[in-house]
């Protein structure tokens, strides 16, 4: 990762996967890494967690809808301005309401789906031109990790929406 620029979305909240992704990346040289969430009320903690591990030019902490086709094609424009490329897309962003199908309403499942689901698809439709300059960069160029879960192997009748959409993805 030395040297490369990477979005990790879903990564705005303290002790989550999406942090330790980060953490992970800034640690393994990452030149920037850009967490993304649409909660950012913890900003200010995990930026000074990142400084620890590669100082606080290299980490940037930015609210974002990961359902939004527009905040995906402004973000990856300002990704490119203040980093110059991007080389890694890390899809982390996901919710779950915890619902059955009995009493799980449909709108429920369609946010879950839009995040979960739907949300990867933009993410890799907006982000792959970017990614396709890496090569100009780096050896093999960009790259695209979609974390998914074991969930999509293991259903639950009582949560339902989310294991559907880790299927679907």
């Amino acid at each position: 990762l030395e040297g490369k620029v990477a979005i990790v979305t879903g990564a705005g909240r303290n002790g989550n996967i999406g942090v330790a992704i980060c953490e992970a990346f800034l640690r393994e040289g990452a030149k920037g890494v850009i967490a993304t969430d649409l909660r950012d009320d913890e900003a200010d903690v995990i930026a000074d967690r990142m400084a620890k591990s590669a100082g606080r030019e290299a980490f940037r902490l930015w609210r974002h809808d990961v359902t939004s086709e527009a905040e995906w094609k402004a973000l990856v424009a300002r990704v490119e301005s203040e980093f110059g490329g991007l080389d890694v897309l890390v899809n982390n962003a996901g919710i779950s309401i915890h619902a059955g199908i009995a009493d799980c309403p449909l709108e429920d499942v369609r946010k879950v789906m839009a995040v979960n689901h739907d949300a990867l698809f933009l993410g890799m439709q907006v982000c792959l031109p970017a990614l396709k300059k890496a090569v100009d960069r780096f050896p093999g160029g960009g790259a695209i990790i979609n974390n998914l879960s074991m969930a999509s192997y293991m259903p639950s009748a009582h949560n339902i929406g989310y294991h559907v959409s880790k299927a679907a993805g």
